[in-house]
């Protein structure tokens, strides 16, 4: 186009409109396609979001709460993590970022976290061992 418009190459003749006329449409056209894929992304970033947050939910952890710390496992691959824990959460710096103290206070984002729950058998001993005292 650049070379035509110099006067470096001459047009085909079979074009039929002028530079100008071309340029136009393709402009035109382009802007089509434009406010399409705008559309046609802004729509399937909505579904890609609502599926991805199905089933998700907000974690709130309170101070002095016992949680399990996700964290990578050391002696196998680096693919598995183990929970540690239980550790108690010391500071709430915002709704996603924890002081935790287990033997360390460390922060932690919400997603390595989880709320620890104890086993019933755990509770049944702890109360058998609690009576024998008295």
């Amino acid at each position: 186009m650049r070379e035509s418009w110099c006067g470096e190459k001459a047009l085909p003749v079979s074009l039929g409109k002028s530079a100008v006329e071309y340029l136009h449409e393709l402009h035109n056209k382009l802007e089509i396609a434009k406010t399409y894929a705008t559309s046609h992304t802004e729509r399937e970033q909505n579904r890609y979001v609502a599926h991805y947050n199905l089933r998700s939910r907000d974690k709130h952890l309170e101070c002095d709460e016992e949680i399990l710390i996700l964290m990578p496992d050391i002696s196998s691959s680096r693919l598995f993590s183990k929970c540690t824990g239980p550790a108690t959460v010391v500071e709430v710096l915002s709704p996603y970022s924890y002081i935790v103290e287990h033997k360390l206070r460390k922060h932690f984002h919400a997603n390595k976290l989880r709320k620890f729950h104890m086993r019933v058998n755990s509770v049944v001993s702890y109360l058998m061992t609690w009576k024998r005292k008295r």
